[in-house]
């Protein structure tokens, strides 16, 4: 083989490897922006809901408050939400109480 086509393939081989180590580094650093950004949103929602539960909870009583945590935790697997007279002995949840149960 010719020099200049082993010169050749070594530059492009190179190139193909510096590529892909940038492609690796771009992708682990979206999925971790990504990440945050759906640990933000989810805190914001839980203080929303959280919020809104105690709102309830002084205007309607349990039986409203409870209402909203069923439909909340009805819409999602991942993430469940508890009054403190359901959270169970020992608890320190005040107004309610979120846990995540995701990977």
């Amino acid at each position: 083989m010719r020099l200049s086509y082993k010169l050749s393939l070594g530059v492009g081989a190179a190139l193909a490897v510096a590529l892909g180590i940038d492609a690796y580094i771009e992708v682990q650093r979206a999925v971790a922006e990504y990440e945050a950004d759906l640990l933000s949103h989810t805190a914001q929602q839980a203080h929303a809901l959280g919020v809104s539960v105690s709102k309830l909870l002084r205007s309607y009583g349990n039986d409203g408050a409870i209402e909203v945590l069923d439909a909340a935790n009805s819409s999602s697997r991942d993430v469940r939400a508890s009054s403190p007279e359901r959270a169970g002995p020992g608890s320190s949840a005040t107004s309610s109480r979120w846990t995540s149960y995701g990977p």
